[in-house]
């Protein structure tokens, strides 16, 4: 349980940092998650600040980029917690990448939520706080040419 709290802690220092990093700049800050010789999978903080419609949401941001000259089906799965319970699982985000290809994820509504955690809304209705995550099951298979 003590392990929990402090990985609570952690969330909302995080966040805090987050909130600071977006007044100042809007660039994301990308860090790698997992990596292999095929594939890259980074995480950055975003924020969507909607103010006409009083939506103020936080989120990770996944960045998925293929390593290899080939076509690759990319593959996982998002554990996510939060306030401390598991919830369900949704299916596997799943992808396909040109040689050499990024996609990224996006705040904005109609963006593929393969690519992205809510964190929490501060101030808003929604008072689930994302408290832990984890990608698994990654897969990254070459698509050959028929």
């Amino acid at each position: 349980m003590r392990t929990r709290y402090y990985r609570l802690v952690l969330l909302f220092a995080l966040l805090f940092s987050a909130n600071a990093a977006y007044c100042q700049s809007v660039q994301k800050t990308w860090a790698v998650y997992y990596q292999d010789d095929n594939l890259v999978i980074e995480v950055s903080p975003a924020q969507r600040n909607d103010s006409a419609n009083g939506i103020f949401n936080n989120y990770y941001l996944f960045r998925v980029t293929n390593t290899t000259a080939q076509q690759r089906s990319v593959s996982f799965h998002k554990n996510l917690e939060y306030n401390l319970m598991a919830f369900p699982s949704d299916k596997a985000s799943e992808f396909i990448l040109g040689p050499h290809e990024s996609i990224e994820g996006s705040e904005l509504p109609q963006s593929d939520k393969g690519l992205r955690i809510f964190v929490n809304q501060p101030d808003g209705k929604n008072k689930n706080v994302l408290t832990h995550f984890s990608l698994s099951g990654i897969q990254s298979t070459e698509i050959k040419e028929k």
